[in-house]
């Protein structure tokens, strides 16, 4: 009875932490694309020298562009060279280390993810999961379990693995998401995006201040200030 409990427990640790991490994960996208729309309104506002307009292309572009793409959807499907890592050489010590969750969780990943395995997929989706393949891979020469554990969340992979170091992983991959909303939250675009009235003019005047840029012109050559 004792031992039911703890795997409850276990399980209820493991499915909050999961949790955790899919919202962090949901947070740092929202906060991506608000940064986005940020940096876009700074850009209007100030001379930043960065360009924010969309180039559109010549029709000479587009017809060659078009010309390319019926060319490559008319040529079979190469798999990758045989540099790229396969399920089977990832297999020392050297990059797996003693740590044998790395290995397996790989080689399950690999079963959904490797080239070899998606010559019945469609394109888009062959390209997307050889993308996951190469970024598992990577994970792995790294010692990045938090990684694997993401693409396996994202394929479906049944695996099991110590609760406890299941936990560690994805609290370190929390706190690898925190960091990066941390540094979105620091950048000139965001403070200024999201503040408003005099604290507004406070911040525009550091961001001319202390960061050189101008404020833009208007249409008729007066300042947007």
């Amino acid at each position: 009875m004792v031992r039911q409990s703890r795997i409850k427990k276990e399980e209820a640790k493991i499915k909050k932490t999961r949790l955790n991490f899919q919202l962090k994960k949901a947070e740092l996208f929202e906060m991506e694309i608000t940064l986005d729309d940020a940096i876009e309104e700074f850009n209007d506002r100030f001379e930043t020298g960065r360009e924010s307009k969309i180039v559109e292309p010549t029709a000479a572009e587009e017809v060659e562009s078009q010309e390319m793409i019926e060319s490559e959807e008319e040529e079979e499907y190469v798999p990758p060279p045989e540099e790229e890592i396969t399920p089977e050489e990832p297999d020392s010590d050297e990059v797996f280390g003693k740590d044998r969750d790395l290995k397996e969780l790989f080689k399950k990943i690999a079963l959904k993810t490797h080239p070899d395995k998606l010559r019945d997929l469609d394109e888009d989706e062959r390209e997307y999961r050889i993308s996951l393949y190469k970024e598992a891979a990577n994970a792995v020469k790294k010692g990045d379990g938090a990684t694997l554990l993401e693409i396996a969340y994202e394929l479906s992979v049944v695996f099991n693995i110590d609760a406890n170091k299941e936990v560690k992983w994805l609290n370190k991959k929390v706190k690898e998401l925190e960091h990066k909303m941390m540094e979105i939250k620091q950048t000139a675009e965001w403070i200024w995006y999201h503040s408003d009235g005099l604290n507004k003019n406070i911040v525009e005047k550091m961001v001319t201040d202390q960061l050189g840029f101008k404020f833009k012109s208007n249409s008729d050559g007066t300042s947007c200030e």
